[in-house]
Parts: C-alpha cells; sequence; structure tokens
C-alpha cells in the first residue's frame, strides 16, 4: 500500500481490491488488519484532509496514481440522452516514472493494454455485492 524510495512517500490504496483478494485467496483480514483499513479510510474521508469538488462540462482533472488518493461519490445521470455524462478516462506515462519499491508496482510499461470483453474492474466468480453502487456497478 505504502512505498517510500527515493525520499518520496507514494500509495496505491483500493480496500475493495485488498478485501477481495483475501476473500479469493482464502486469507481473511485479522482484526488488526480492519482496524489500520479503517483508520487509512477514516483519514482519507475527513473533512480536514478530502478535497470535495464538481467537475463541469469540459473540465479536466488529472491525478497522480501514486500520490492522492481519489474517489467519485454517487450521481443522478440525466434521463435525456443528449445529456448524460460522458466520462473519459486517460491514463498518461511520464517519462520518468515515480520511483516506487517493486511491491507497489503494479502497472508496467505502458499502462494496461484494452482487452476485448473486459472492463477496470474485478472480474472473478466470487461475489462482491457490498462493494457495488445503487446501479449494481462496482
Amino acid at each position: 500500500m505504502f512505498s517510500f524510495r527515493d525520499g518520496l512517500l507514494s500509495v496505491n490504496y483500493l480496500r475493495s481490491y485488498i478485501e477481495m483478494a483475501a476473500e479469493y485467496l482464502r486469507a481473511p483480514l485479522s482484526a488488526e488488519q480492519v482496524a489500520a483499513l479503517d483508520l487509512v479510510d477514516e483519514i482519507a474521508t475527513d473533512e480536514r484532509f478530502a478535497l470535495k469538488f464538481i467537475t463541469r462540462p469540459g473540465e479536466a482533472v488529472f491525478f497522480n496514481n501514486l500520490t492522492v488518493l481519489h474517489n467519485r461519490s454517487a450521481f443522478e445521470d440525466s434521463a435525456v440522452e443528449a445529456e448524460k455524462r460522458h466520462l473519459l478516462r486517460l491514463w498518461l506515462v511520464a517519462h520518468e516514472p515515480r520511483p516506487v519499491n517493486d511491491n507497489l508496482r503494479i502497472y508496467e510499461g505502458r499502462g494496461i493494454d484494452k482487452q476485448e470483453g473486459r472492463s477496470t474492474y474485478f472480474q472473478g466468480d466470487l461475489e462482491y455485492s457490498r462493494f457495488e453502487d445503487e446501479d449494481g456497478r462496482m
């Protein structure tokens, strides 16, 4: 989850992936590990540290996944087709990537190639309804 290399602290935190991996590997998280994840969640969502904003049409927001914990809140899409939300994800690759320990290096090369019929969500055979939003998406 954390990497300290060349004087730089980096983080990559996806709690749902940690929990899914523990369940998939049949290696339940200990009470101490759950408490640690709860603390990270508490700090990350604390009003003193969290920045909340609304993007408007035409705006772009860029995050470095290793320096900023980010998420989106729920939204209601328009029933009018022409007014529906159109969100694009763009992965940029730095010429000199951020130095991280190997345990945090989850993306190699030039990003993740598109895989026909696959999404960016976990595709395992386990059910994770507690991680789904109101539309049934993870």
